[in-house]
């Protein structure tokens, strides 16, 4: 599904660790990538890894 990918960038902002930590794993099993993320850490203390994540996605998936 085209949308996963997009579900699972946007669950990386969940204020909730599980969430977080359940969208990076999901990333890193679907498209076989891994990415410096640490689902303890705050959302807004890793907006420059986020935006990593984002753009190597879009350049590698369907992720628009």
């Amino acid at each position: 599904d085209k949308t996963a990918i997009g579900d699972l960038v946007a669950a990386l902002r969940d204020p909730d660790t599980r969430v977080r930590l359940w969208a990076i794993t999901a990333i890193g099993r679907t498209t076989a990538l891994r990415f410096d993320y640490d689902a303890r850490v705050p959302p807004e203390q890793q907006l420059d890894r986020l935006r990593i994540i984002e753009d190597t996605l879009r350049k590698r998936t369907s992720y628009k």
